[in-house]
């Protein structure tokens, strides 16, 4: 965390540091508990919740780099297919 006080040795700079700490893991609760809140909502509204996955990645590499082509090929042609 870039704090504003480079000295941490007074005590209204150990405050200054607490506040900042606080704060900051205040934020982080908050944004759990929204990412909770919408997951549950999203649940409830029969809405499927899953990680995208990409399918057959590393196969579809492995057989390229088998037939022979280059990494940079393979990027090149796998930048082309998915965008």
């Amino acid at each position: 965390m870039n704090l504003p006080v480079a000295d941490l040795s007074s005590p209204e700079e150990k405050l200054m540091h607490q506040m900042f700490s606080a704060i900051t893991d205040f934020e982080c609760n908050r944004i759990r508990e929204r990412t909770n809140e919408s997951l549950a909502r999203a649940i409830s509204e029969g809405k499927k919740i899953v990680r995208s996955v990409v399918t057959n990645t590393i196969k579809t590499v492995q057989d390229a780099k088998a037939r022979g082509l280059s990494t940079t090929t393979v990027k090149q042609y796998w930048n082309k297919t998915t965008t």
